[in-house]
């Protein structure tokens, strides 16, 4: 992975045709973690997998029995702190402290993120077991990552999205040195900027 990455689209996602994907927003890519496990029909909302000691698991395991249910598999597969292209939301516009360039609301700029690099795939299943396993398209990874925009989206994986939160967050203090996620591009937190 490359260290400077256009994350330019109006997504904020890159995706590549062998089922990776690098996000550089550490919310949204929790959510498309929590999706790991989950059954989904191809229309409504996923079956999210729920502890084993879960009253909800036996429903979950049920959900995976019908025919027109998959499996998604989503993980994290790497990451790396990288310069990413994303448009300023400061609404007062945002300057580059290295540079001294002034960016304005809307305008894309250089930020150092943490970029997730992410690998997802349905999975198919006969009789309990996995038969076949295909790929997320870069189309199916823009499906997933508008569904966190969407209001009533399918990213709602809640306890399972903190839990993948939170594994992130170590991911960024143990190998990056950062106490909290990084704030929105060109927003100020604590009287510091990420630029």
């Amino acid at each position: 992975m490359p260290t400077e990455i256009g994350l330019g689209d109006e997504l904020g996602i890159k995706c590549d045709p062998n089922g990776r994907a690098h996000v550089s927003d550490l919310n949204i890519t929790a959510a498309l973690l929590s999706l790991s496990g989950a059954a989904w029909d191809g229309k409504g909302q996923p079956v999210y997998k729920p502890a084993a000691d879960s009253p909800d698991y036996a429903a979950w395991r049920a959900a995976l029995d019908r025919p027109e249910m998959r499996q998604m598999d989503v993980q994290l597969v790497g990451h790396q702190m990288a310069v990413v292209e994303q448009q300023v939301i400061s609404k007062d516009g945002w300057t580059d402290k290295s540079t001294g360039r002034f960016y304005a609301t809307g305008e894309l700029a250089p930020f150092r993120r943490v970029v997730y690099e992410l690998e997802a795939r349905y999975c198919y299943l006969t009789t309990g077991q996995v038969t076949r396993r295909v790929a997320f398209t870069p189309a199916d990874w823009q499906f997933w990552f508008r569904q966190w925009f969407c209001a009533g989206g399918l990213l709602n994986g809640a306890r399972t999205q903190v839990e993948c939160r939170n594994r992130l967050l170590d991911v960024n203090r143990e190998n990056y040195g950062i106490g909290t996620t990084l704030h929105a591009a060109g927003k100020v937190h604590h009287g510091h900027d990420t630029a």
